[in-house]
């Protein structure tokens, strides 16, 4: 995206912007917040690091928008069974085939769930991809 082109690429990029009366935001903050990203941030992190910035941003389309136009990518997380144990078989989810996500949707179980029990088993490892 070339952010000095035309007003319509920062109209297309200041559509984040709140408009509960409040000032729009600047291609600055929007800016910022984006460059604020980096592998393992959080958007609640971003929230609470930027919070000034985002009085004027809608945080949900701002990561919306990023993901679309491709300007950021989300990370996800593949549990693997680092030690193989030889009296139970290893669960097929833990292969690091398959994303937090995914076991999720196969398991029934919530992220908190499942990251608290893997945080707990010191044979997994978790990759970030």
């Amino acid at each position: 995206m070339n952010i000095s082109g035309p007003s319509s690429s920062r109209v297309r990029l200041c559509i984040c912007a709140r408009v509960s009366g409040q000032k729009r935001a600047s291609l600055r903050d929007v800016f910022q917040l984006y460059c604020g990203l980096s592998p393992g941030t959080t958007v609640r992190d971003l929230c609470s690091r930027y919070a000034q910035q985002l009085q004027r941003v809608d945080e949900r389309r701002l990561i919306q928008f990023g993901l679309v136009k491709r300007l950021i990518r989300r990370l996800q997380k593949y549990p693997v069974k680092a030690i193989r144990d030889e009296r139970r078989r290893p669960p097929r989810l833990y292969t690091g085939c398959h994303s937090y996500d995914e076991i999720c949707c196969k398991t029934g179980m919530s992220y908190r769930e499942l990251d608290e029990q893997l945080e707990n088993d010191p044979n997994i490892i978790v990759c970030w991809k």
